[in-house]
């Protein structure tokens, strides 16, 4: 029969104390001729927050806030992507429609009402991101009015399409030094960007 020694001690958690929280690198300044593949967040290295489709809005928010995120991947019990839910679509006006449409509360809307589901998200192939620079991912952020652009991959074998990295034009923005926001369809400051990345 082993015997234990007790050696530990509980303390009092003072009302003063915090937790260690690693500070996040700042991203590398980019060029507009850079490899569009610096810019790209990339999943087989580092995971995306995900959240399902009968989560309520306000709790895919906490979510969000808590991961220091814009974006969940919405999937479903397989798996499986179904859509992307941007802090756009849970901030904005789309929520407050749909409760007043279907005469619910706020927060008894549901993720799936409000995200772009996967047959509107229109991702990015790989291998077209791997010849493309910084310049060619902002234009298309721009000309397609989107805040985020998935990346895919065909899995060697099955040729089933898997999501291997995300475009933020906010983090996007920040490498280039210039501030890129879509909203309601249009960029803000559209022709300073272009002018930046000509």
């Amino acid at each position: 029969m082993t015997t234990f020694t007790h050696a530990l001690k509980a303390r009092v958690l003072d009302r003063d104390a915090r937790i260690y929280q690693p500070l996040r690198a700042p991203a590398d300044p980019l060029s507009p001729d850079a490899p569009a593949v610096a810019a790209m967040t990339d999943l087989r290295r580092s995971r995306i927050v995900t959240t399902t489709p009968e989560t309520a809005t306000a709790n895919a928010l906490a979510l969000m806030i808590h991961a220091k995120v814009r974006l969940l991947l919405v999937i479903d019990r397989e798996g499986l992507i179904v859509g992307l839910v941007s802090a756009e679509d849970l901030l904005g006006e789309k929520p407050l429609k749909i409760a007043s449409a279907e005469r619910v509360r706020h927060h008894a809307v549901q993720v799936a009402q409000v995200m772009t589901p996967t047959a509107d998200i229109q991702p990015l192939d790989l291998a077209d991101v791997a010849r493309a620079t910084v310049r060619d991912v902002a234009l298309h952020l721009i000309d397609t009015h989107r805040q985020h652009a998935l990346v895919i991959e065909s899995t060697a074998g099955d040729g089933r399409l898997t999501a291997c990295g995300i475009f933020s034009a906010t983090q996007l923005g920040r490498q280039l030094g210039q501030r890129i926001v879509v909203e309601d369809g249009r960029a803000q400051n559209f022709s300073e960007l272009r002018r930046l990345i000509a």
